[in-house]
């Protein structure tokens, strides 16, 4: 189990950059991340930059983020709901802002990355972890070779570095734990090929407890789904 008051990453980081491949599940993972920040740090800004898909944003929690005390930085109003690609000038102040631990939700694929890559000159001022999602059961992300090729040509579009990997290997409502584990042996191998840490493996709430009796190879990270589906 992730222990958020002791891993070195959130002693040796300001800011949070979550992902990846579209439908990674980056937007719950960066929720997540940031409620869990909440718990250990006063301020606490998490910024939507996700211009690439309509659904799964983390401005679609805004409300009851902000209700958690946490920061919220959207395109403004009118625009929320839009597919203009938007970056509103308050998330390079956040992520430059000493006094706030700021966490990012980017969008998917290349027109994610290529977003990720105009705040280059943010990201490099402030220390910024650079976490890579990846949901082995999403196309694109079921070999390692493949996942190998997207991690290096999304950051170099991105112009970062990437710091470590999140196992996220989920099909919804449909997931189970052998899934997770058969994700956890593909991450194992590009990880040991690319020399990046996994973070942790994500579990949802729903499969907690089943999970707590099996021995994953990388921490568990354990999350609620805040996103849902318009038939749920």
């Amino acid at each position: 189990m992730i222990d958020f008051k002791t891993h070195p990453i959130l002693k040796n980081y300001k800011n949070f950059i979550f992902f990846g491949m579209f439908g990674s599940g980056k937007t719950e993972i960066s929720l997540a991340f940031a409620r869990a920040l909440k718990m250990l740090f006063e301020q606490v800004a998490i910024a939507d930059i996700d211009t690439v898909s309509p659904y799964f944003r983390s401005r679609d929690e805004k409300a009851p983020l902000e209700a958690a005390g946490l920061r919220v930085v959207t395109p403004p109003f009118p625009f929320l709901r839009g597919d203009l690609p938007m970056i509103v000038p308050e998330v390079g102040g956040f992520l430059q802002n000493e006094t706030y631990r700021t966490v990012v939700d980017v969008g998917g694929d290349d027109d994610g990355a290529v977003v990720l890559g105009s705040l280059s000159r943010f990201t490099k001022e402030q220390p910024t972890a650079v976490f890579f999602v990846v949901n082995t059961k999403r196309p694109f992300s079921d070999k390692p070779d493949t996942i190998i090729q997207n991690m290096y040509r999304l950051g170099q579009k991105g112009r970062v570095s990437i710091t470590a990997l999140i196992h996220n290997t989920h099909l919804q409502s449909e997931t189970t734990i052998e899934m997770i584990e058969q994700g956890e042996t593909i991450l194992r191998e590009v990880s040991e090929t690319t020399k990046i840490p996994v973070f942790a493996t994500v579990v949802q709430e729903s499969l907690a407890q089943d999970a707590g009796d099996h021995g994953f190879f990388f921490p568990k990270m354990t999350i609620h789904r805040y996103m849902k589906t318009p038939w749920e």
